[in-house]
């Protein structure tokens, strides 16, 4: 068996994830969710993403490679 191993920081963000990294770094000036640093990471892959926002900061478009997410919110 394979086993997942999760903590939490005390607002919500990972603090470790035993398959993807041991510590977890924010930003903690302007943007409290945004993940700056992972140490010893694992099973992650080198691939570069470009992540935009819209002017509200929130995820706007992912590109990776050749493969492109765009997100569509809506109020409501």
């Amino acid at each position: 068996n394979n086993y997942l191993n999760l903590t939490y920081q005390p607002n919500g963000n990972i603090q470790s994830k035993t398959d993807a990294a041991t510590l977890y770094t924010y930003n903690p000036a302007n943007k409290p969710h945004a993940l700056i640093e992972l140490e010893n990471p694992t099973n992650i892959p080198s691939i570069d993403q470009s992540i935009s926002y819209t002017s509200f900061n929130k995820v706007d478009e992912i590109t990776e490679g050749d493969y492109r997410l765009k997100v569509y919110l809506r109020g409501g």
